[in-house]
């Protein structure tokens, strides 16, 4: 059943600086049993830009470990580049969780993408 689709994250990275998801979303990720991201990304300014997405969660929502490291996302400089990542949730999440994405692959300071990041969040459904 699905109990959570929101917008986590629209932002601009730039250089190799990783962003999160704003704080308002902690609480309603880690409610979650299952998690899918669709991530869209586009304008990417480097020469060989990829996206790196990662979930960390928390008990506390001040001490982060990261859960799950998805792969690199090759991105494109001349066209809007879309995924789906999914976290199973067959490892339990912490209280907290948040989402954090940053360019990879050695981009220089002024490199910059956007990116738009949406999670559908699903329990178990009861049979």
């Amino acid at each position: 059943m699905r109990v959570l689709n929101q917008q986590i994250l629209d932002d601009t990275l730039t250089g190799s600086a990783e962003v999160f998801s704003a704080p308002t979303t902690f609480d309603l990720l880690g409610g979650v049993e299952k998690l899918v991201l669709h991530v869209r990304a586009a304008r990417a300014s480097s020469s060989q830009p990829t996206l790196t997405v990662k979930l960390y969660h928390s008990n506390d929502g001040q001490d982060w470990q990261t859960k799950t490291t998805f792969s690199t996302i090759a991105l494109s400089t001349t066209a809007e580049t879309a995924g789906m990542l999914t976290d199973p949730g067959t490892t339990p999440s912490g209280a907290f969780v948040r989402v954090g994405a940053a360019m990879t692959n050695s981009p220089a300071s002024s490199d910059t993408v956007d990116v738009k990041i949406t999670a559908c969040g699903r329990a178990e459904q009861a049979r």
